[in-house]
C-alpha cells in the first residue's frame, strides 16, 4: 500500500502500483495545541474523531476500577485501579468549565466538530453521576449554546437501578444516551468487565436501554461493544438483539 500524489496533484491510495481511490484529508486544526483557562491541555483530555465528533473520554472517575474491578481493555480504569491500590490520589478530571471551553473551541471557533460525546467511569452512585452530567451540559449550554451543536450530544452513563433517572440526562440536553455492555458473551463479560458484571449486571443494563428505546423512540439508546475481545458470532448476536429492540449497537475498536 502507498499513499502518493497523482499527476493531477491529488492524493491517491495505491496498492501494488494500482490506483485504488482518491483520498481527502480533514482540514488542518490547531486543536491539540490549545489549553483551557485553567491550563488544562486539550491533548489527552479530549479527542477529535473523524470530521464531526469531539469526544471526552474520562470526565468522572471510575468507582468500579478504584474498587479493583476495572474493565480489562480500559487504560483509564487501570490507572484508577493502580493508584487506588497504592493509596495515591486519583488523577484529576476536567472541570465543567474546561469541557465547555474545549467544546466552544471545536464547535464555535474552529468549527471542526458538530457533535460531542461525554464519557466517564462507572460509578456506585448513579444520581451523583447524573448530577455531574447535568453540570457539564448546563455549562456547555451557557458557554457554547446547545443549539450551536448542530449534530448531536451523546452521553455515556452508568445504568441506574431506576431507569427513569435517565430522564434527567435527556432533560439536560442529551440527544442519545449509551449504557454500554461492551461484551455480549456472558462468560467473557465476567472476566473482561468484572466491575460491570459485579455491580451493575446484565439485566440492569438491558432494562435501561429498553426503557430509553420505549420512552424516547428507536435509535435513542446505544451500547458500545469492544470489537476483538469476543468471537464475532457472539458480538453479532448481541448487536442483533439490541438492534431488534431499537437500540444502536456501536462497534468500538
Amino acid at each position: 500500500w502507498k499513499l502518493d500524489i497523482s499527476d493531477s496533484g491529488k492524493a491517491v491510495l495505491f496498492n501494488n502500483g494500482d490506483k485504488i481511490t482518491d483520498v481527502d484529508f480533514p482540514p488542518a486544526s490547531h486543536f491539540y495545541e490549545q489549553v483551557t483557562s485553567s491550563s488544562l491541555p486539550y491533548l489527552g483530555n479530549a479527542v477529535l474523531q473523524g470530521t464531526q465528533w469531539l469526544s471526552f473520554q474520562c470526565l468522572w472517575t471510575c468507582d468500579y476500577a478504584s474498587a479493583g474491578y476495572p474493565c480489562q481493555f480500559c487504560y483509564s480504569g487501570m490507572v484508577f485501579e493502580q493508584r487506588a491500590r497504592k493509596h495515591k490520589p486519583l488523577p484529576p478530571v476536567p472541570t465543567t468549565r474546561d469541557v465547555a471551553e474545549i467544546t466552544d473551541y471545536a464547535v464555535n471557533k474552529e468549527k471542526i466538530a458538530d457533535s460531542i460525546q461525554l464519557t466517564g467511569g462507572s460509578t456506585m452512585n448513579p444520581q451523583a453521576e447524573c448530577d455531574v452530567i447535568k453540570g457539564h451540559l448546563n455549562e456547555i449550554d451557557s458557554v457554547v449554546g446547545l443549539k450551536n451543536i448542530r449534530g448531536e450530544v451523546l452521553v455515556y452513563t452508568t445504568p441506574p437501578s431506576d431507569p427513569k433517572m435517565i430522564d434527567q440526562v435527556f432533560d439536560a440536553g442529551a440527544d442519545r444516551v449509551a449504557c454500554s455492555l461492551e461484551v455480549w458473551d456472558e462468560k467473557l463479560a465476567k472476566i473482561i468487565t468484572p466491575g460491570k458484571w459485579k455491580f451493575t449486571g446484565r439485566k440492569r443494563q438491558l432494562d435501561c436501554l429498553e426503557y430509553i428505546s420505549n420512552e424516547y423512540g428507536p435509535n435513542k439508546a446505544c451500547s458500545s461493544f469492544v470489537v476483538g475481545v469476543e468471537p464475532g458470532e457472539s458480538y453479532l448476536a448481541g448487536a442483533e438483539y439490541l438492534a431488534s429492540r431499537g437500540i444502536v449497537p456501536i462497534a468500538s475498536i
